[in-house]
């Protein structure tokens, strides 16, 4: 079981993990980008599709979103959500297109992907090494969440989260010159990934 002290160890990690994936995005697009202190939130699946269906009601736009699975010593899914406006912002800084009215599906969707990929693997990947663990991925997926919001077991179904899982939620805000990019990424753990996780996060505390 996670107590508060656990979350406020996974939290001040989660910050400095998260700067770190914020720094390697920096140098691939060869800019500055001002973090926003991360969120940061425990929730069984169930209440992440509630928390997903919510985002997409009362989102004027359709929401995207990037996944990837991992294994190892932690094994489950990160899921990169944003809004079609932050997507758009995305697209135009590293396409250079002004004009979000000429942008197609795929101009839109592969950007998205690759931010995702970079922010959800650098970050587990700082957390993962902070707590001694390691973990391998697959290739990322992009796709718009339906606007219909997501129905009970679609998210267990994906393959990687079982009903048993549960998400650890970082919402933030990254800006990028003019471009304002605000997402949530989800990274989820199978029970037996999740015991893991507690267990080394009150082993870091006993040597802090």
């Amino acid at each position: 079981m996670m107590t508060e002290e656990d979350k406020e160890v996974l939290t001040e990690l989660i910050n400095i993990s998260f700067g770190a994936a914020t720094a390697v995005l920096s140098d691939m697009l060869e800019t500055f980008a001002t973090l926003h202190i991360p969120q940061v939130e425990v929730f069984s699946v169930n209440e992440m599709r509630m928390l997903l269906n919510e985002k997409i009601r009362l989102s004027a736009t359709q929401l995207i979103c990037t996944s990837q699975l991992f294994f190892g010593d932690l094994d489950g899914e990160t899921v990169f959500v944003l809004d079609e406006g932050s997507a758009l912002n995305v697209a135009r800084y590293l396409g250079g297109s002004e004009d979000p009215g000429k942008l197609g599906r795929d101009q839109i969707l592969d950007p998205v992907l690759e931010v995702g990929n970079i922010l959800s693997a650098a970050c587990l990947k700082k957390l993962n090494e902070q707590l001694g663990l390691t973990s391998v991925f697959t290739m990322p997926s992009v796709e718009f969440l339906p606007r219909e919001g997501i129905a009970f077991g679609e998210l267990e179904d994906r393959g990687a989260i079982s009903g048993e899982a549960k998400a650890i939620l970082i919402n933030t805000e990254l800006d990028f010159r003019e471009e304002k990019i605000a997402g949530s990424i989800y990274i989820v753990l199978d029970p037996h990934s999740f015991e893991v996780l507690v267990r080394q996060l009150k082993a870091f505390f006993a040597t802090a």
